[in-house]
């Protein structure tokens, strides 16, 4: 397969204006952890995906919240009584918590459509920030992309742990 001899330039971007600075020309393309959505395909056309990994809820280990079955996964996908199940345990789980997401994030539309009601939602610019509110205690948990807790759970500096699988 031929190769594309193009010359990049790499822009940084705050990940809540990704997709309005592309739309106004600011950079060509996207290159990021970003799901494929009907509402993004509105707004910018995608390439093939090129990584697919699931949200992660990610708790601090002194709280008694249950730590669920690791085949436990919400498919929203499926309507079926056990993902139904699943959810309304882990909202169940949760209730009362501090929860943080990144603005702007499928993570956050997710956590305030099913959760709004049960947690207090803490958004942040960048997933850097929550870690500090985590790691600090400021908050109970967060919800994000698997890709993205990785290198900080394995740090070991804060105590935490891996909750449940959640929608990508």
């Amino acid at each position: 397969m031929p190769h594309a001899k193009l010359t990049c330039e790499f822009v940084t971007q705050d990940w809540d204006g990704i997709i309005p600075a592309l739309n106004v020309g600011k950079y060509h393309a996207i290159m990021a952890g970003m799901s494929i959505t009907e509402k993004l395909k509105q707004v910018i056309a995608f390439s093939r995906p090129y990584a697919l990994t699931s949200n992660y809820f990610v708790i601090r280990k002194e709280l008694d919240v249950p730590v669920m079955d690791a085949d436990s996964k919400i498919d929203l996908s499926r309507n079926d009584d056990e993902t139904k199940q699943i959810l309304a345990s882990l909202i169940s789980n949760l209730k009362g918590h501090s929860i943080g997401v990144q603005r702007s994030t499928n993570a956050e539309a997710f956590i305030r459509e099913y959760f709004g009601d049960s947690v207090e939602i803490r958004s942040y610019d960048n997933q850097g920030n929550l870690n500090l509110d985590l790691a600090s205690g400021r908050i109970d948990g967060g919800l994000a992309d698997y890709s993205v807790w990785k290198t900080f759970l394995a740090s070991g500096k804060p105590a935490l742990r891996p909750l449940v699988a959640a929608p990508s």
